[in-house]
């Protein structure tokens, strides 16, 4: 009888030959907590290509400020103004701007708005981040109602990432809200007034806020540090998303696990809003830009049997996700590296995803580590959460001079996707702001108008400039994070 031993390179050297369609890589720990199985096809994952049917720039402009969203009531396209103090409006692409708001006629000391989110009451809310403070939201009623503060963050390091920290449930009128951070420190929590207790460098950032008042009052719906498993100096809240098909909400954690295997990687999920279930992430240390070691999500979007997912963590790619009720038996598989496209990858996100009518879900990316270059703002479109196609293109940025740092907002209104890609205008970096036709195989009718009793529109969320601190992403000159090598994005240690 032959040894197996000596019949193990044999069958090793035959697998080798042939081609195996699905790879699939599964962890279980002893407490048999579930992982998502990852899921690589034996093909490379496609770079998107132009969509068939293109969509076309109808319009654009340069001369307007940070794009914050649509007042689907009344009509309005609000950016920043004021130097960044308040928000100025336009009704079509020529108008001239109308200021709507200004902090500096409410407030002896003010910062910068960040974020305004148009509820279905008429009614907005005003993220206002200043500098070295706890960041405020506030109440504003535009047709003359009043200003007041509804919202303050823990501490100075928390705040909103604008397409990732905010969603609404229209079937249950609730708001979500969800806290972000980076601190160069490790914070003393101000709910520990003796000190003992640090918030980590993510500065605590570990709650899901609601509201079911429009944002009169609010009140902490699940604080993930509480939860079993976690790595709590580096646990933070990503992103959440309510899918109205299941009135499910979801929400994505990072960033990193501790030498005893214990994750802050995971997709979690409830129905209820009490009983939670989530997915860690099989995880291992690598040293290079592989998606199979440092698989991570930040924004997502449940469709129609599956979710869509941007990766984080050293991975420009997109992840497809089966949908299911139980956290076992999900796969998550990379189906587009969209930095595969420019030479030198670096690290972009996934900033918000857009259902259109017609069927295709649209994804914008923007921003990056700062350091790392070249990179390019683009709008993705997929069907199917497998196939990717491309929507935009903006100029490749190559340096720091050429880039605007931030993200961008994303909104499908009226028959036309709104955005903004920062790029050089007459020597300077800006944002110009683009109208896109939506391709005519998916061209949507006219969302319904937002009342008191109604639902807030697919057009409402919206999102606000990246913070940086020492989390090691960027990489100095021969320190540790991020380094550019060959063409290939390398992680230095």
């Amino acid at each position: 009888m032959v040894k197996i031993s000596r019949l193990l390179p044999l069958v090793l050297f035959f697998f080798s030959l042939v081609p195996v369609e699905i790879l699939g890589v599964s962890c279980q720990s002893d407490d048999d907590r579930p992982y998502l199985r990852f899921v690589q096809h034996a093909a490379p994952c496609a770079v998107p290509e132009p969509l068939p049917t293109p969509g076309r720039i109808v319009a654009e402009r340069a001369d307007m400020d940070v794009f914050l969203g649509v007042d689907t009531l009344r009509s309005l396209l609000l950016f920043t103004g004021s130097g960044g103090r308040g928000v100025v409006a336009i009704r079509d692409m020529a108008d001239e701007p109308t200021e709507m708001f200004n902090f500096g006629d409410w407030l002896s000391h003010y910062g910068f708005v960040h974020a305004v989110y148009p509820l279905p009451d008429g009614t907005w809310l005003i993220y206002e981040f200043l500098n070295n403070e706890p960041g405020r939201i506030w109440k504003f009623h535009p047709d003359g109602g009043g200003f007041r503060l509804v919202f303050t963050f823990r501490n100075a390091y928390q705040y909103i990432k604008k397409e990732w920290s905010f969603d609404y449930a229209p079937d249950t009128r609730t708001l979500y809200l969800a806290e972000y951070g980076n601190s160069p420190t490790n914070p003393i929590d101000p709910e520990d007034p003796e000190g003992r207790r640090h918030l980590g460098y993510k500065a605590g950032a570990t709650r899901v806020w609601e509201s079911r008042d429009m944002g009169e009052t609010w009140g902490v719906l699940h604080d993930f540090s509480t939860d079993a498993g976690v790595y709590p100096e580096r646990l933070h809240v990503h992103a959440v998303h309510y899918d109205a098909q299941c009135s499910r909400l979801y929400v994505t954690l990072g960033d990193a696990v501790d030498k005893h295997g214990n994750s802050d990687k995971r997709l979690c999920w409830t129905d209820n809003g009490v009983d939670w279930q989530h997915c860690d992430w099989q995880y291992y240390w690598g040293t290079s830009n592989n998606a199979w070691c440092h698989g991570q999500l930040v924004s997502l979007y449940a469709a129609d049997g599956f979710i869509v997912a941007g990766g984080d963590d050293y991975n420009n790619c997109l992840y497809r996700i089966d949908k299911l009720d139980s956290p076992y038996g999900m796969e998550l598989e990379m189906v587009c590296r969209y930095d595969a496209s420019i030479a030198g990858s670096i690290t972009q996100y996934a900033q918000r995803f857009v259902r259109l009518p017609g069927g295709l879900i649209a994804c914008n990316l923007v921003g990056g580590d700062n350091g790392a270059f070249p990179r390019r703002a683009r709008v993705l479109a997929t069907r199917d959460g497998r196939t990717w196609y491309e929507l935009f293109a903006g100029p490749l940025e190559t340096s720091w001079a050429d880039a605007l740092r931030g993200e961008e907002v994303m909104r499908c209104w009226r028959g036309h996707l709104y955005f903004s890609c920062s790029q050089m205008v007459g020597g300077t970096a800006r944002s110009v702001f683009y109208q896109m036709e939506v391709p005519q195989e998916s061209a949507p009718a006219d969302p319904p108008v937002p009342g008191p009793s109604a639902a807030v529109p697919a057009a409402c969320p919206t999102s606000f400039p990246d913070a940086y601190g020492a989390d090691g992403r960027h990489c100095a000159p021969g320190g540790s994070g991020v380094a550019i090598e060959g063409g290939r994005k390398v992680i230095r240690r």
